[in-house]
C-alpha cells in the first residue's frame, strides 16, 4: 500500500512539472513582441520536424494516451516528397547565392497604414570572430595568424584557400615564416569558435565539426546513435548524402524509415553556411519594430484597435509523424533498441509540437 502511494505521488509530481513547463512557455510567448514571436515560431519550425505550418488536411490531432489519426485521405507520397524537399533545401543552398532560409509566411499587411521602424547594425561576422580572438589567451604570433585566417574566410565562413598559399602570404605581408602545420594547428583554434563549423575547409568538415560540437557541448552523448550514425554518414557515405541517395544509406546502415526521418531532422538543424548565420552585412542584420496592436481612427474621431497577427502562420502537428507513430505503436515488442530510440524521439517531438501550438493559441486568446 505504501509503495502504491509513493507511485501515485510520483505520478502527480510529474504531471505538475509538465503543466508548469507549459505555463512557462505560455508566459514566455506572451511577453514576446510580434517580431520576436515570428522568429521564435520560425526557429521552432526549423527545430521540430513534427511541427508544420499551414492548415491541416483533416481533423486536428488531439493529445491522447495512444497516438491517433483520423485523416484517412492523407497523401503519404506527397508528404514524403515535402519532407525530402525540406532536406534538399539545405543542400541546394550550399552551392547558390541565397542566404539561409527566411520566414516565408503570409505577406505582411500590404494595405496596412502603420509604419514599421527599420534599424540594423553593420557588425560583420569577421568582427565577431575577431572579438572572440581577444577573449582567448594567445601569443601575438598566434593572434596574427588567427586574424589572417579569419580574414581569409569566404562569406559562408569556410576556408577554401590552400594552407601553403596562406603561409606564403603571411611571409610576404607580415614577415612571418610559418609551416603549414602551424597554420593547421592555429586553424583548429579557429574551429573552436562560435558558431560551430566556422573555419571548415569543406562542407563535409563543416558538418562533422557541428555534430562534434553537439557532443562537446553536452547536447548529445558520444555513444548516442544519432551522433554515430551521422558521423558514419558524413565520413563514409558523404557522396550518397550529397546526391540524396537515402535509400542506399538506409540499406547500408540497416535503418528504419523512422530512424532516417529522425536523422534528416537533425541534419536540417546543421548549417552549411555558418558565416552567413552571423550576418555579414547590414542587410542581413536589419530588424523591424512591428506593433502588437494596430490603432485606427475614423473621420469622426472614433478610435478602434485590433490585434496584429503579422506573419504568424497556422500550425499543426505533422500527419506523417502521427502515421509513423501509429505504425510503430502495434509493433513495440518487435522493435530493436535503435527503433525504440527513434520512436521516443518522434513521440517527444509530437508532444513538444502540441505544447507549442497550445501556447500560441493561449497567447492569442489572452491578448
Amino acid at each position: 500500500m505504501a509503495q502504491e502511494q509513493v507511485q501515485i505521488q510520483e505520478q502527480k509530481q510529474q504531471q505538475v512539472q509538465r503543466l508548469s513547463q507549459q505555463q512557462m512557455l505560455q508566459v514566455k510567448l506572451l511577453e514576446m513582441p510580434l517580431t520576436e514571436l515570428e522568429e521564435s515560431i520560425n526557429a521552432e519550425l526549423d527545430d521540430n520536424p513534427a511541427l508544420e505550418k499551414g492548415r491541416e488536411d483533416g481533423e486536428q490531432f488531439e493529445e491522447t494516451n495512444e497516438i491517433e489519426s483520423d485523416n484517412d485521405d492523407f497523401d503519404v507520397q506527397q508528404e514524403q516528397q515535402e519532407r525530402q524537399d525540406a532536406l534538399d533545401t539545405a543542400l541546394e543552398r550550399m552551392g547558390g547565392d541565397d542566404e539561409l532560409p527566411v520566414y516565408d509566411g503570409r505577406q505582411r499587411h500590404d494595405n496596412a497604414d502603420y509604419e514599421e521602424i527599420v534599424y540594423g547594425d553593420t557588425t560583420s561576422f569577421i568582427d565577431k570572430l575577431n572579438e572572440q580572438v581577444g577573449e582567448r589567451e594567445l601569443t601575438e604570433r598566434q593572434k596574427t595568424i588567427l586574424e589572417y585566417l579569419i580574414g581569409s574566410l569566404d562569406d559562408d565562413g569556410l576556408l577554401r584557400k590552400e594552407l601553403d598559399t596562406i603561409a606564403d602570404e603571411l611571409a610576404i605581408y607580415y614577415g612571418i615564416d610559418c609551416s603549414e602545420k602551424e597554420i593547421a594547428d592555429t586553424l583548429k583554434l579557429l574551429q573552436d569558435f562560435d558558431p560551430a563549423g566556422i573555419g571548415a575547409r569543406s562542407l563535409q568538415e563543416c558538418l562533422l565539426l557541428q555534430i562534434e560540437r553537439k557532443v562537446t557541448d553536452g547536447e548529445w552523448e558520444r555513444n548516442s546513435s544519432v551522433y554515430n550514425q551521422l558521423k558514419t554518414i558524413f565520413n563514409h557515405y558523404f557522396d550518397a548524402f550529397t546526391k540524396k541517395h537515402w535509400d542506399k544509406i538506409q540499406t547500408a546502415l540497416s535503418l528504419s524509415d523512422l530512424q532516417i526521418k529522425a536523422l534528416q531532422a537533425e541534419i536540417r538543424k546543421l548549417n552549411p553556411k555558418p558565416g552567413a548565420s552571423m550576418g555579414e552585412t547590414m542587410g542581413r542584420n536589419v530588424q523591424q519594430i512591428t506593433p502588437d496592436f494596430i490603432i485606427e481612427t475614423d473621420d469622426n474621431g472614433n478610435v478602434s484597435f485590433y490585434l496584429n497577427h503579422g506573419d504568424l502562420p497556422e500550425l499543426h502537428v505533422s500527419q506523417s509523424f502521427n502515421d509513423m507513430l501509429m505504425a510503430y505503436k502495434d509493433n513495440k515488442k518487435g522493435m530493436n533498441r535503435q527503433e525504440k530510440e527513434a520512436l521516443l524521439y518522434a513521440k517527444g517531438k509530437v508532444e513538444k509540437a502540441q505544447g507549442f501550438i497550445e501556447a500560441i493559441k493561449q497567447r492569442r486568446n489572452t491578448l
